[in-house]
């Protein structure tokens, strides 16, 4: 908690907690199967996930389904929010891993700091640990005296798999980090060190009635784990920097189950009622603690340490409340107690299904219960719906043509005056996106990233074989540098200079270069082309600083309104490229809708009360109806050029 809210600047590897926790774990299950080791299979299964049900579900199942409504209030739809639901859904099945991974939203990108269900995937690993663990284990308490072959590699198994895992994570955390971090096949040996360290002390090894040497290990299990909390190296994790904290906790471990009773300093300190407290509700505290402070990003921020002390505040009392309220009366309810097992593992997993039921409608019901104006999605988001027009268009010479768009997200961002283009002009719209690849910027060369250049490739590929001459295509891109991001409040001094720096104006001539080229293999099939200019940006999102509730939150600061001048002064560059290509190719068409955006000395994001945009450079669907008309008129003289 101190390492995400950052209060503490000093302790950068505080996620490091997550890795003490798997070898805990480890341990106290182990500890758990232990004692069941006289029954059969079966009985000794159903009494393990039994208890792991009492435990844990009802805790996550209130928190997972107070998130999704919290979430469908307060946090709009957007590309940074794309993924929370679908992890927090997965979340139910022990799944969210899955989902991060899917989505590569690794685990120290600022994407996942606004997932309020980021912190499940170290739950969903553990439940993955816990499908058949108990099975390991049981195999080495039915086989570990025998003297036999089987015996001797049964007692061998748990540490083979775990010397595999570690394996996997060297390899994984080099080429592929976000596995390695998320699932659990690189994490595993880290559950497995704490079963391993119960074997030793259940056979007696690694343990010591002398208070020196208990305190030995606790004191050297506290300095590990303080080097990291301080020193770890998030690139390279798991593998080798989580080996620290996890030697670290199993000395520590092995430090505080010593039988003296003479206690060491720090083992005295551990058994504070204050430590202990703690410890009782650490589960629910886990549990509240990111959510909480995401929502405090999403809605007022959490970037001044009043509101970080308040967040912290607020997460105790829920912790308190969920520990007091929810896991006592559940894991201490007599009726629970005398059901049988399986009777007790069917209801969790009704529980488990109706409450993902409730979750998924209420995030089904977003745009009406959402407390955003984002809920109007007609106005604000692209492609959401647009006016069927009836005068659609009866030029011969246009039926039957067609507009090829190919660009990165702000192409996207045209849905909805693409489909009302075409509605009205009778033509057909292919639209080419994809986010982080722009095409012919004018500001960087065209990206030579994998899967920049398989979207190039297969783009150009594509559109060669349908595109008959006369066709246009469309290529709308970011021309102008970005003065706001939708997570953080962006330098704008440092990116003014940066942009009129000379590694600047190098990467423009190449960039006009490569614009070139592309205009050169479109004319050459007859094909005309249009290229938008620079449309005006904006310092702050509208899309996350239109609501009574994040109004103060610190990236809405800049407002919404920017200066002309200099709008047209960033744009100038892009400009006098535009002006040598169209000095340079007979066949190219420039769509200038910037001073339709920009009517007065100051531009606005807003149109009245309506949004022109949807953060500071995407145009809201508002912005797409009122730059329809411009748009269809330029085509149309594109045509009839």
């Amino acid at each position: 908690m101190i390492c995400h809210t950052e209060i503490l600047s000093f302790l950068p590897g505080g996620f490091t907690g997550v890795d003490v926790f798997f070898v805990i774990s480890g341990y106290l299950i182990s500890k758990s199967l232990f004692r069941k080791s006289s029954l059969q299979l079966s009985s000794y299964l159903s009494e393990f996930y039994r208890g792991r049900i009492v435990r844990l579900l009802p805790a996550l199942l209130v928190c997972l389904i107070v998130t999704m409504t919290a979430s469908t209030l307060f946090i709009p739809l957007s590309w940074l929010s794309s993924t929370n639901s679908e992890t927090g859904l997965m979340a139910f099945f022990g799944g969210s891993n899955f989902a991060l991974v899917r989505h590569s939203n690794g685990y120290f990108s600022p994407r996942v700091e606004f997932n309020p269900f980021l912190h499940t995937w170290s739950l969903a690993v553990g439940g993955q640990f816990y499908l058949f663990f108990p099975l390991l284990f049981y195999i080495w308490l039915k086989s570990n005296k025998k003297r036999s072959l089987y015996g001797y590699l049964s007692r061998g198994l748990l540490l083979g798999v775990a010397i595999l895992s570690l394996a996997w994570a060297y390899f994984e955390t080099g080429s592929n980090h976000d596995r390695a971090f998320y699932l659990l096949p690189g994490r595993f040996w880290e559950f497995a060190a704490g079963a391993l360290l119960f074997k030793l002390h259940s056979s007696k090894l690694c343990t010591s009635n002398s208070k020196n040497i208990s305190g030995t290990f606790l004191a050297s299990g506290v300095i590990l784990l303080s080097i990291g909390f301080v020193y770890s190296e998030q690139n390279a994790f798991p593998f080798p920097w989580a080996m620290i904290p996890v030697f670290g906790t199993m000395l520590s471990i092995s430090g505080v189950t010593n039988a003296s009773d003479q206690l060491s300093v720090i083992h005295q300190f551990l058994q504070s009622k204050l430590i202990t407290y703690i410890g009782r509700i650490s589960f629910s505290l886990y549990l509240w603690y990111w959510p909480a402070s995401v929502l405090f990003r999403w809605t007022i921020g959490f970037d001044r340490v009043e509101y970080k002390l308040v967040c912290l505040v607020f997460v105790f009392l829920l912790a308190a409340a969920s520990y007091r309220f929810v896991e006592s009366p559940v894991r201490t309810n007599k009726y629970l107690l005398k059901q049988e097992n399986w009777k007790l593992i069917v209801c969790g997993l009704a529980a488990v299904c109706a409450s993902y039921f409730i979750a998924n409608n209420i995030d089904k019901s977003q745009s009406t219960v959402s407390l955003s104006v984002t809920r109007d999605r007609y106005t604000w988001y692209p492609g959401y719906g647009h006016s069927e027009s009836d005068n659609a268009n009866t030029d011969a010479d246009i039926a039957g043509l067609q507009l090829f768009v190919i660009g990165d997200s702000h192409a996207a961002a045209y849905r909805t005056m693409l489909a009302e283009a075409a509605s009205e002009l009778g033509v057909k719209v292919h639209l080419y996106e994809h986010g982080g690849c722009p095409v012919a910027s004018l500001l960087m060369p065209m990206s030579q990233t994998m899967l920049c250049k398989e979207y190039y490739d297969s783009t150009l590929t594509e559109v060669g074989n349908l595109a008959k001459p006369d066709d246009i295509v469309f290529l709308p891109s970011l021309r102008m540098p970005e003065l706001s991001d939708q997570f953080e409040v962006i330098d704008e001094a440092a990116v003014i200079t940066k942009f009129h720096s000379p590694e600047a104006a190098e990467y423009r001539q190449k960039a006009l270069e490569d614009a070139s080229r592309l205009i050169e293999i479109f004319n050459a099939q007859g094909i005309h082309v249009l290229i938008e200019a620079p449309l005006p940006v904006f310092r702050a999102p509208p899309y996350r600083c239109s609501d009574w509730f994040n109004r103060t939150n610190p990236i809405c600061s800049p407002g919404f309104s920017i200066d002309r001048e200099l709008l047209l002064e960033l744009r100038q560059p892009v400009m006098d490229s535009l002006e040598v290509l169209e000095s340079s190719h007979h066949d190219l068409s420039v769509w200038d809708p910037f001073f339709v955006l920009c009517k007065s000395e100051n531009c606005s994001a807003y149109d009245g009360d309506k949004p022109l945009f949807f953060d500071g450079d995407h145009l809201s669907a508002h912005g797409n109806r009122v730059l329809t008309p411009s748009f269809i008129n330029k085509i149309l003289d594109t045509w009839h050029r």
